[in-house]
């Protein structure tokens, strides 16, 4: 009985740790940095635009895309390559013509979500991930795990305490 007792409270710390992997990873940066946009105003600086130079393609952020006149912007249906310095772009267009992109680089992945109208990029929504954001969110919940288990723990002994 101490043996089955034992593995499964080991199969519920393994589910507990996987749900505050996935709630620290996936949950949390979806909730703490999307911004949904209406017009240009407080676009966050690193929105990632695609753009294309001399048949290759690469990434321009909406600071250093504002400030210039130049930029082709890719307006293709699908898209997925691999850029310089083992950065990685998708992108896909919608029937409604949402430019969503996904740009993979270094430890950090960004969506964005914009339309394309008279050659200029009209932002929609934007998001980020990295480590900066997903570390510290995990300590978070993990500490809030263990202070939930330290009191569950005391709430258990007072219960057996009152029943005796």
């Amino acid at each position: 009985m101490k043996i089955l007792k034992s593995i499964l409270r080991l199969i519920v710390s393994v589910l507990v740790f996987v749900s505050l992997f996935y709630l620290s990873f996936l949950v949390a940066p979806y909730l703490l940095t999307s911004e949904k946009y209406v017009g240009e105003q407080g676009v966050s600086k690193f929105f990632p635009v695609a753009q294309k130079v001399n048949n290759s393609y690469s990434v321009i952020q909406w600071e250093e895309y504002k400030n210039r006149e130049d930029v082709y912007l890719v307006d293709e249906e699908e898209l997925v390559t691999r850029l310089i310095n083992n950065e990685r772009i998708e992108l896909e267009k919608s029937k409604d013509g949402l430019i969503n992109l996904t740009y993979y680089a270094d430890n950090y992945t960004f969506w964005s979500g914009y339309y394309i109208v008279n050659g200029k990029v009209e932002p929609v929504y934007f998001r980020f991930v990295g480590a900066f954001i997903v570390i510290p969110v995990f300590g978070v919940v993990l500490i809030i795990y263990l202070f939930g288990r330290l009191f569950y723990a005391r709430y258990v002994a007072r219960k057996r305490m009152q029943s005796m």
